[in-house]
């Protein structure tokens, strides 16, 4: 995180906490207007005349469909076919930009940049140049009178891009420059919340993130990336095509992401392994995506969940002694196919 944010946010009542979440000691989590900060996201800078084409040979998604008005969602697999991370890809003023949990960061510019060779593209880390908030309710309509309005749907104004993420009425991530963050965040009307909130509305959108934990976990169809239009099946080869492929035609998916819901007097992070005797699979029940505190001894999550498992309806928590998992429903659909 840039010093100059953190010393600012700070002055505004945030405290960090071990997972990179920002917290409002005098904020508030349920207001219908809230801001956040995203600081446990990073930023890559691709810029150069090649980006296109570069990435359409790296990511899962078909890079052709970037635009200034229109974001995406990705991921990018070994070849294997397994991901190491998930990502939003933002054109902001005639660059694009990566944003990606800053644990990841690392790892996916260095392997980018081993595949540059001749292409003529450049990839930084501009997470020091570059803040992600976000906002949830009408609390954005006085910064432009034409929010945009599909999902990944982009609106640029002077250096501030505002993206709708999911199909709920109101909610944006934003990037601006750090320079023009401070004025921003105290521009936006609502109340501070903690990150928390924004990862718990991403698990009811039903919406992945890859972190450190689940690094190398899971093949894109199995956290239902397909169906949020960041992985094509015909833009030809990229790295783990062959794999996801595969899966998609002439395999059967056996293990798929889904929001749940548990309640325990201990916390489970993401990454924990699900049981269920039903399970004769040596990879396990399922894991954890993501996970979030909604109460005392509640919690919500997002995870992938092997489907006989599931159908046999004994999904707990690390073993038999853990706490019993309740699949809850998605908010979107499969196509007949994926099903």
């Amino acid at each position: 995180m840039n010093l100059q944010w953190k010393n600012f946010l700070e002055t505004h009542g945030a405290v960090f906490n071990e997972n990179s979440d920002t917290c409002f000691t005098d904020g508030t989590n349920n207001a219908e207007c809230q801001k956040f900060d995203l600081s446990f996201l990073g930023v890559i800078r691709i810029s150069g005349e090649d980006r296109e084409s570069f990435l359409q040979g790296q990511l899962t998604s078909d890079t052709r469909n970037i635009s200034a008005q229109l974001s995406q969602l990705s991921s990018y697999c070994t070849p294997k076919g397994r991901m190491i991370a998930s990502m939003r890809i933002i054109e902001h003023k005639q660059d694009w930009f990566m944003v990606l949990p800053a644990s990841r960061l690392p790892v996916v510019l260095k392997r980018l940049q081993m595949f540059v060779m001749r292409s003529k593209v450049t990839l930084t880390d501009a997470s020091e140049d570059f803040v992600c908030l976000g906002a949830k309710g009408s609390c954005l309509d006085t910064l432009s009178s034409s929010l945009p309005a599909e999902v990944h749907g982009t609106e640029t104004i002077d250096g501030l891009s505002i993206i709708k993420v999911d199909n709920s009425e109101n909610r944006y991530m934003l990037l601006v420059n750090i320079n023009e963050a401070p004025s921003l965040w105290d521009s936006i009307d609502a109340a501070a919340s903690d990150t928390s909130v924004w990862r718990l509305l991403d698990i009811e959108a039903g919406i992945p993130t890859v972190f450190e934990e689940t690094a190398d976990a899971f093949i894109p169809q199995m956290t239902n990336l397909q169906v949020l239009d960041a992985v094509s099946f015909t833009k030809g080869c990229y790295t783990g095509q062959e794999v996801v492929a595969r899966m998609q035609y002439l395999g059967k998916l056996k293990r798929r992401m889904l929001p749940v819901s548990f309640t325990s007097d201990k916390d489970y992070p993401r990454g924990s392994e699900l049981f269920s005797k039903a399970s004769s699979s040596g990879q396990g029940a399922g894991k954890l995506v993501d996970v979030v505190k909604t109460g005392e001894n509640t919690y919500k999550a997002l995870a992938v969940v092997e489907l006989a498992s599931l159908e046999n309806g004994d999904l707990q928590i690390e073993n038999e002694s853990g706490p019993i998992v309740k699949a809850e429903k998605l908010p979107y659909e499969f196509e007949p196919a994926d099903s």
